[in-house]
């Protein structure tokens, strides 16, 4: 004989396992899902880091050409301050009279004394 409640079992039964499977899937989704993300996040991270480095490393070298700079324009100022010493002995030498010229030349020791501001200048 037909038992409605029999009927009511199975479709309770059939309701549950559907449930209980899409349950299932809905964790499975959200776990696989998860394990995507943290994997996405590490390697972001990653790259992240790899970014900084570079950065880091360019600032490096900027600062690097930053001081060569200094250093460059420091040393085209003192070839400057020498090539006006220089322009001014060479001047004094093309300038001076025929009389200092002579066995020792009064305009070789001009030069020499020249050479020597010359020298205690760039000190």
């Amino acid at each position: 004989m037909f038992n409605p409640l029999d009927l009511f079992s199975s479709i309770k039964s059939a309701v549950i396992t559907i449930g209980v499977i899409a349950m299932l899937s809905l964790i499975g989704t959200l776990w696989v899902q998860k394990g995507l993300a943290e994997r996405r996040a590490e390697t972001l991270a990653s790259e992240k880091a790899k970014l900084e480095s570079a950065v880091l490393s360019r600032e490096i070298e900027v600062d690097g050409l930053k001081v060569s700079l200094t250093e460059l324009q420091n040393t085209l100022f003192r070839i400057g301050e020498h090539k006006s010493v220089e322009d001014a002995n060479n001047k004094e030498i093309d300038n001076a009279p025929p009389e200092s010229d002579g066995p020792v030349a009064s305009v070789l020791r001009d030069a020499l004394r020249g050479v020597e501001r010359m020298y205690n200048h760039a000190h």
